[in-house]
């Protein structure tokens, strides 16, 4: 009985969950999603690596300054979502840590059982509000660029703005 109230009762701190997560799974447990952590790093970097550069070289093309930065922000977005079946796979994987009952066992289990049981779009679950999130979280570095690029050409930057007025 005394390992079953251990169980019910929910850990108040960080170490209390770690030692729960250790004594139900071991040194392993505190692993869990870091595959799902690796994959997802390695596949942002290289998007941002590889595609970014390409697709910048294209939104440099875009005269108006403002539309440009539009861009570059929703391509950042776009691209980011692109990780967002790690992200889905890493807080499933992470809600489960040190519970007895898992249902899922690994990364690429959680992954196939998301696909399985809830559709090919289970692992974008979530993309609107990812997308509504970044969008405000990327706001503050848009609108300084967007001022940056103003002030380094005042004169296209005014003929903008007297064309839009």
């Amino acid at each position: 009985t005394k390992v079953t109230s251990e169980w019910t009762k929910q850990p108040t701190t960080f170490f209390d969950t770690l030692e729960r997560i250790y004594q139900v799974e071991g040194i392993p447990g505190l692993y869990t999603g870091l595959l799902a952590n690796i994959f997802e790093g390695i596949l942002f970097r290289t998007i941002r690596r590889d595609v970014t550069p390409l697709l910048q070289f294209y939104v440099r093309r875009i005269s108006n300054v403002q539309l440009r930065i539009i861009v570059h922000q929703l391509m950042n977005i776009l691209i980011g979502s692109l990780t967002l079946p790690y992200a889905n796979v890493k807080r499933r994987l992470m809600v489960q840590a040190g519970e007895p009952d898992k249902k899922y066992n690994d990364t690429f289990d959680c992954l196939g059982k998301m696909i399985k049981e809830e559709g090919y779009t289970a692992p974008w679950s979530g993309f609107w509000l990812y997308f509504a999130i970044e969008a405000i979280r990327q706001s503050p570095s848009t609108i300084l660029l967007l001022i940056k690029s103003s002030k380094s050409n005042p004169r296209k930057s005014n003929q903008e703005t007297e064309h839009i007025h």
